[in-house]
């Protein structure tokens, strides 16, 4: 992403966020739905947040299943979100970004912020 991209989308969304994924779980708030239909809620263990909250986890909202359009959340993973507000709905449909994309755009969130490196998670190096 370029550098006037990346300060447009990150001065226009609340929250940017990397994080663990460190449990997937149905929602069972829905309970006219079979909990294999439920959507899921993610939560997402911050290990760097360059603008949001100062919250130590996020929760995320996703379909059940790649037919409904879900996300594939995996316990353990790590993800970077452009997210509106916690608890926001994500759907599938994309691939994940490459994780030299992410790596550059790690790099410059950190540079457009500021802060020191990231320490890249084993899971992105």
């Amino acid at each position: 992403m370029a550098d006037q991209e990346l300060r447009e989308v990150y001065n226009s969304t609340p929250i940017v966020v990397l994080g663990r994924v460190t449990s997937v779980v149905a929602d069972t708030d829905m309970p006219d739905l079979p909990p294999e239909y439920a959507d899921r809620l993610a939560t997402l263990e911050v290990i760097r947040e360059w603008k949001g909250s100062g919250r130590t986890a996020y929760r995320l909202r996703t379909s059940c299943c790649g037919a409904s359009c879900g996300y594939p959340f995996t316990v353990g993973q790590v993800y970077l979100f452009f997210l509106s507000r916690d608890g926001e709905s994500i759907s599938g449909g994309c691939p994940d970004p490459p994780k030299d994309h992410v790596r550059a755009t790690i790099r410059g969130l950190d540079k457009l912020t500021k802060r020191n490196k990231l320490a890249m998670p084993a899971e992105l190096r």
